[in-house]
């Protein structure tokens, strides 16, 4: 397992966001993103990374909480690489849905 720390947004606070990736991104290993950060500053980074042949970058997001700085960022990660999220804890769902509702 490999766990890469992206950057953060130089002017902006936001949680520190991880990506874990498999040792040899094969088809079984799931690219989980921890924490979405508040916007979609670590897209670039994420899309700079190999995460696998055939993979989406990102194919599921753990939230720690439901504190802005961590989740607010969900709905740019979602838009672009249309992630699944993983089982949250009671509330965390609703919180996303409405961070992503169009």
């Amino acid at each position: 397992m490999r766990i890469v720390c992206l950057k953060q947004h130089p002017y902006k606070y936001s949680c520190s966001s991880y990506l874990i990736l498999g040792d040899w991104n094969r088809i079984e290993d799931v690219n989980t993103l921890v924490d979405g950060g508040i916007d979609g500053f670590i897209l670039e980074e994420i899309s700079k990374l190999s995460t696998g042949v055939g993979k989406k970058a990102v194919e599921q997001i753990v939230l720690t909480h439901s504190h802005f700085d961590h989740c607010a960022g969900v709905k740019f990660v979602k838009k672009d690489i249309l992630a699944q999220y993983s089982r949250l804890p009671r509330g965390m769902l609703l919180i996303i849905r409405f961070l992503t509702a169009k």
